[in-house]
């Protein structure tokens, strides 16, 4: 749940020189504990999130890449080692400025077909943000 004074959200945000300080902005903010040795950002059971420092999301290619980055964390979740986790409901791809909320299922068959994702995640951006 969300704390009820925004501006120290953003004010932190805005604050934040590193990757590694807007995940723990958007931890503390929403009250996500988390654990770092699965190798991906913030996960919770309804949403994986990929944070980035500084991005131009107005780039389809580095949406694109970020996307990519995480269908390969949700590949992971499906098909490797980590079993107590599930795949989450939403992807967030999320730096300083934005982010973005995508559900996790229309990329469904990327996440299962690895050869896919880069192509369509790029045509996809291009078509629909």
């Amino acid at each position: 749940m969300a704390k009820k004074h925004s501006f120290d959200f953003f004010d932190s945000i805005k604050a934040a020189k590193t990757e590694e300080d807007v995940k723990h902005t958007y931890a503390a903010h929403f009250g996500i504990k988390y654990n770092t040795a699965d190798k991906h950002d913030l996960y919770t059971p309804q949403v994986l999130f990929e944070f980035k420092l500084l991005k131009n999301f107005e780039s389809v290619r580095v949406r694109a890449a970020i996307l990519a980055q995480l269908l390969y964390y949700v590949r992971r979740l499906k098909f490797g080692t980590i079993v107590e986790k599930r795949i989450p409901f939403y992807l967030c791809l999320a730096d300083q400025n934005e982010a973005i909320l995508t559900e996790t299922n229309i990329w469904k068959r990327f996440y299962n077909d690895a050869d896919e994702i880069s192509n369509f995640a790029i045509q996809f951006f291009a078509n629909y943000f």
